[in-house]
């Protein structure tokens, strides 16, 4: 499948999480299941990025995807951390500093993503690197929350817009030149042009 149609999945998925995690922060929703929209966003999106090469790019990806399945791992990892923290079993403060660290250890990665050289290389390396820098920032920001360093709710509210333009980086990601072949993509036969002049 096309990289960038992938990253338009990922993209359109993330925006509904950035929603509803910004309606939860608002307080626009209420009841007991807006508290399970983290954690089970980062099992969804961490499932994503671990199958990613398995599923849309016939069981390789080279270094990249590796990068995204370590990507993924993390992100399991720490939304099985949320989910005891949702049900009181890790109460500590110092599990509210996981989550912080894995999302700026991730931005750290897209940072130095590597690129499967197809396309506008620059273009490919300099969104990857804005992605990094908001997801690090997003990081930030989260860390003042989750550690109640915030006066007010702006933290509360801000790393959610955050995310929600981690995802809209995301669905409007472009390679830009040709595409990119990938191992299990289908082959294109090339396209005879025929005709005779006067028709």
């Amino acid at each position: 499948m096309d990289p960038v149609v992938v990253h338009q999945i990922a993209g359109a998925a993330l925006v509904a999480f950035a929603l509803l995690l910004l309606a939860r922060a608002l307080g626009w929703i209420h009841g007991g299941w807006p508290v399970y929209v983290l954690p089970v966003s980062l099992l969804l999106l961490g499932l994503f990025l671990v199958l990613d090469p398995i599923v849309f790019h016939g069981g390789t990806f080279g270094a990249e995807g590796t990068q995204h399945q370590i990507q993924g791992a993390v992100l399991i990892v720490v939304a099985a951390v949320e989910l005891g923290r949702v049900k009181q079993r890790l109460s500590h403060r110092a599990w509210g500093a996981l989550l912080p660290i894995a999302v700026g250890a991730v931005g750290v990665m897209f940072m130095l993503h590597s690129q499967h050289g197809g396309g506008d290389m620059l273009l490919q390396i300099t969104q990857h690197r804005i992605l990094g820098a908001t997801l690090i920032l997003t990081a930030l920001v989260l860390a003042i929350d989750n550690l109640g360093l915030a006066r007010g709710n702006w933290a509360a509210v801000g790393w959610p817009l955050l995310v929600l333009a981690v995802s809209l980086q995301l669905f409007l990601y472009v390679e830009g030149g040709a595409p990119a072949a990938h191992k299990g993509s289908l082959p294109v036969a090339p396209v005879e042009r025929g005709g005779h002049e006067g028709h």
